[in-house]
């Protein structure tokens, strides 16, 4: 069997996930890089305190990560979503509200608690991308893009 990457580059889907993911990985990494920077500079929080603050948005994602997943797969187990439906719902969970948080974060100021407490939920919605991306598991190219017709 052939690989159709004509079809693969001029599927619109494809581009809309790899922009997506770009996008989440680009937040991802920046927030991991920048984040003890911010801690120290604009909320002076101390390097010990830095240290275990800064991995609790982690810390978070990867809890909540696990939950939604279990939700998704549970969701998907009922028959009430559809694989394509699901991945566009936890896609979707994982890019807004870490961007309202975001927002958020900006509003907040030097408030260290609602900073943190802002960075902690939106990385725990932020999770949802595990299982926006586990939907997409599949042994003949991904179920979301194979469910499109430019592909087939």
């Amino acid at each position: 069997m052939s690989i159709p990457w004509c079809k693969f580059l001029t599927c619109l889907p494809l581009w809309a996930i790899l922009i997506a993911q770009c996008g989440q990985s680009w937040l991802f990494y920046t927030q991991l890089t920048e984040l003890p920077t911010y801690m120290n500079n604009i909320l002076h929080f101390d390097i010990v305190s830095n240290a275990r603050l800064s991995a609790l948005p982690y810390l978070t994602a990867w809890i909540a990560g696990i939950i939604i997943s279990i939700f998704a797969d549970w969701l998907l187990a009922k028959g009430w979503i559809s694989r394509l439906a699901s991945m566009k719902l936890w896609n979707t969970v994982a890019a807004f509200v870490p961007a309202f948080g975001l927002l958020g974060i900006a509003w907040a100021g030097c408030d260290r608690t609602a900073v943190m407490l802002l960075l902690s939920i939106t990385s725990a919605f932020g999770g949802a991308v595990y299982a926006g991306n586990s939907s997409c598991s599949s042994s003949h190219y991904t179920s979301p893009l194979r469910d499109t017709e430019s592909i087939r």
